[in-house]
């Protein structure tokens, strides 16, 4: 990591503008009612959609990349898409697939293949398939710029204490499995719930016994904008301020031992907020911007929320952390891995003493260099995970303290008998905007 030049130069129109800014006349409450709606005309629409295919979007074979795609088409499911020209109902399912509707009807006339089911948990995902997953389909219908997964919208959402909490919008979700919009219950009782869902073939609605759910794990979920625990981030006062990321770093030829750094968040007050430019290999050159806000302290535990912008969208998330948990953990946590991560060794960790400037101001600083292992929970298996990070920390900074931040991270997906390794990568770097605190209530 280079600190003698701006990582990433930033608009400050976009990076000051009001986060989740309410219209004056309308309360929390309408707000919410008012996004609900969107979210079963957007699901609504996803289902009902007609279309038409034909023999160019169809493949049962290996595509371009080598990926096997087996499209949803009639030949393998009666309630498949029709490629002989007949009208088709609900946009197809797609294994990994986050396909608007509109990138829909473009791809029939590029010819590109009209969903793709998965023969094992082990598919791929496919460049050339299109429609919708499960999560796919909810990141759609609660419009956020990045697709999720069951195993992450748990971080989205606030967990109902019963079936009878749930209102039309709120999710029904297995971890790591499948989850389903819900639309409404078919009864007084509220015995069956209606519910519109990506399945194995198409978009549909669908009707099922609440019984039936319950005890097949399927727990109750609220987007958290749309609860009234959330606390919107429309009045962040700036304490510091700069137009553009990236300072310069000055050891003092002291250091530190990494296992004794106390967790930021022991000293954490609610209101306290820190913005940052973030960039990410898969989104290589769009402009990343999020936000954190502390939101409430109770008994150790902190409750921080984050709002992400993409492009002019949001993703709303959040999670309750131990404030005692060691300086490590809160280092890795700072980077929103959305999956979790378990069994987080140390295995190289170096902090030289020194300061930081950046604009007109200088800090007393930390830089930390750290080498973690552990393992990642995903697909109902844990997977090797090593994280590599270089990070600047200070304790006059709001939060969390981070000024500067690199993540690299290598997962190891399976090793043949050959010893060779399949893997991915990735890197995220986080540069400091600005941070405040202010009054919650």
């Amino acid at each position: 990591m280079k600190h003698t030049r701006p990582l990433l130069f930033v608009s400050l129109l976009a990076v000051l503008a009001p986060l989740a800014a309410a219209a004056p006349q309308e309360t929390p409450a309408e707000l919410a009612q008012e996004r609900r709606a969107e979210i079963l005309d957007t699901a609504e629409r996803y289902a009902r959609l007609e279309w038409q295919g034909s023999e160019k979007n169809v493949l049962h074979g290996e595509d371009a990349d080598g990926i096997r795609v087996d499209t949803a088409d009639d030949s393998i499911d009666s309630t498949g898409w029709h490629p002989d020209g007949r009208k088709s109902v609900g946009m197809p399912y797609s294994w990994g697939g986050f396909t608007s509707i509109e990138e829909f009807e473009r791809g029939l006339e590029a010819g590109l293949y009209a969903g793709l089911v998965p023969k094992s948990e082990r598919a791929m995902p496919s460049r050339q398939a299109m429609g919708l997953d499960c999560s796919g389909f909810v990141s759609r219908c609660w419009n956020l710029p990045q697709k999720q997964s069951t195993r992450s919208l748990g971080s989205l959402s606030f967990e109902l204490a019963s079936y009878d909490e749930l209102l039309p919008g709120d999710i029904l979700n297995k971890f790591d499995s499948h989850v389903v919009l819900f639309a409404g219950f078919a009864d007084e009782e509220r015995t069956r719930a209606r519910v519109i869902e990506a399945a194995r073939i198409k978009v549909a609605e669908a009707e099922y016994d609440v019984a039936v759910l319950q005890a097949n794990g399927f727990v109750p979920m609220r987007y958290k904008p749309l609860d009234a625990r959330w606390v919107p981030m429309d009045r962040l006062e700036a304490e510091f301020e700069v137009a553009s990321t990236g300072g310069e770093f000055l050891p003092d030829g002291t250091h530190a031992d990494l296992a004794l750094l106390r967790n930021p968040l022991r000293d954490a007050r609610a209101g306290e907020w820190a913005r940052y430019a973030k960039t990410e290999d898969r989104y290589e050159g769009v402009e990343l911007f999020t936000t954190r806000m502390v939101a409430r302290v109770v008994e150790g535990s902190v409750d921080v929320q984050a709002v992400h912008l993409q492009q002019g969208m949001s993703l709303m998330r959040g999670a309750t952390r131990d404030a005692s948990a060691p300086f490590t953990t809160a280092l890795v946590d700072f980077a929103g891995f959305v999956e979790p991560i378990q069994d987080l060794e140390v295995v190289v960790g170096q902090v030289d003493n020194g300061e930081y400037t950046i604009g007109e101001r200088s800090f007393p600083a930390r830089r930390i260099h750290a080498v973690l292992e552990g393992k990642l929970l995903a697909r109902h298996k844990l997977f090797p995970i090593g994280i590599e990070v270089e990070c600047i920390q200070s304790d006059e900074v709001s939060l969390q303290g981070v000024l500067e931040a690199e993540y690299r991270t290598e997962v190891t997906w399976s090793t043949d008998e050959n010893g060779d390794r399949t893997i991915s990568q990735e890197t995220k770097t986080f540069g400091l905007l600005g941070f405040g605190g202010v009054s919650v209530d």
